[in-house]
């Protein structure tokens, strides 16, 4: 029972994928035709009253409400996730870092070129066949249409992505962080052992003088010359007494032969 009950979960899921994975390629279809009609076809068919020019705006914000939809639909299978259930929100974005920057660019873009449209043909007297006489409109609209293209292939790949196994299994996840723990502790053992290396090295050379170490190279340099100073003067003490001595030995054995002397006389 338990693996018939395994088997009809996966499956429920693997049709909830397939739902959203189909909704995600019937939104993007539906931006990719209004990107191809908002800046071609004449939705007012010559007529200038307000409420024709309305139907101009709601177009634009239909086209608006199927991108964010397009963005919500990524995020809620993103949701489904082992990473985004366990709140690993920062490694899961990083997996799709580029179609979670794309989305925002592409609605502002979106945002910013249709209102530009929707308020040059909002003039009196102003058609849809005098956009493309605008300075602008006409290179704003091919880059647009450009990251469009790229907007689409990025969402139908994150979502195939999205489909991969590896993303619902916590035994796979734990064990790749497992594996990059272990690996990260070894870089920093070995961090820490080069660090304390250097860190001995630096004490040697700014221990205090009374404590037996150098405060510099400089200092070490005086102390041997004072070292050397002090090993000449003893030598030249070592000398004189040595002088001394002998003078006292000379002395001496005078005094002897003198004192011979006057006992033979």
């Amino acid at each position: 029972m338990p693996g018939v009950s395994m088997d009809k979960q996966e499956r429920g899921s693997h049709r909830w994928f397939l739902v959203k994975i189909c909704f995600m390629l019937l939104l993007c279809l539906g931006d990719l035709g209004l990107n191809s009609s908002v800046e071609f076809d004449d939705f007012t068919k010559g007529d200038t009253s307000t409420n024709a020019k309305n139907i101009l705006v709601l177009v634009f914000g239909l086209q608006l409400v199927l991108q964010i939809s397009t963005f919500l639909t990524l995020f809620l299978m993103m949701g489904d996730t082992y990473l985004f259930r366990v709140g690993l929100l920062g490694v899961l974005a990083k997996q799709f870092t580029g179609v979670l920057l794309l989305h925002p660019f592409y609605i502002g873009y979106t945002m910013a070129l249709g209102g530009y449209r929707v308020a040059e043909l909002h003039k009196e007297g102003f058609e849809m066949n005098q956009l493309w006489e605008l300075p602008y409109f006409v290179p704003l609209s091919v880059c647009h249409k450009i990251v469009a293209a790229i907007y689409y292939v990025a969402n139908l790949r994150s979502t195939i992505k999205l489909g991969s196994p590896l993303y619902y299994n916590k035994d796979a996840w734990v064990e790749i962080f497992y594996d990059a723990n272990r690996d990260t502790s070894r870089v920093e053992q070995s961090r820490a052992v080069s660090s304390m290396v250097i860190q001995q090295k630096h004490l040697i050379f700014r221990r205090p003088a009374e404590k037996g170490g150098l405060r510099d190279p400089q200092q070490r340099r005086n102390n041997k010359n004072k070292n050397k100073n002090k090993n000449k003067n003893k030598n030249k003490n070592k000398n004189k007494n040595k002088n001394k001595n002998k003078n006292k030995n000379k002395n001496k054995n005078k005094n002897k032969n003198k004192n011979k002397n006057k006992n033979k006389n």
